[in-house]
């Protein structure tokens, strides 16, 4: 069912990130999947929080597959987390410095 998930990422920091967030916060396992998808299948895309998400219908339809594992997933999303919070202190550090 998570295959046919509207919301993508051409991140895998990104998808890892949430993957273990929403997860525990569901009771779920965790789940990252990788997929060819033709540009012509997004019907939205947004940059917005960095997030590089993307929205299609069905992706189901370009087979997904697993991507790495539960333990990668977990490592790899702490650290983009990480890297994301950082860069924004420093931008408010700098903007509350000028």
């Amino acid at each position: 069912m998570a295959a046919r998930g509207l919301s993508w990422t051409t991140s895998r920091a990104v998808a890892c990130l949430f993957a273990t967030i929403h997860s525990c916060s569901a009771g779920a396992r965790p789940l990252v999947l990788v997929a060819d998808i033709p540009k012509g299948a997004f019907v939205h895309h947004d940059n917005g929080r960095s997030e590089h998400e993307l929205v299609c219908f069905d992706a189901a339809n370009f087979q997904p597959t697993l991507d790495g594992h539960e333990g990668e997933w977990s490592l790899v999303g702490a650290e983009w987390s990480r890297a994301t919070h950082a860069s924004d202190l420093a931008t408010l550090a700098l903007a509350s410095a000028a």
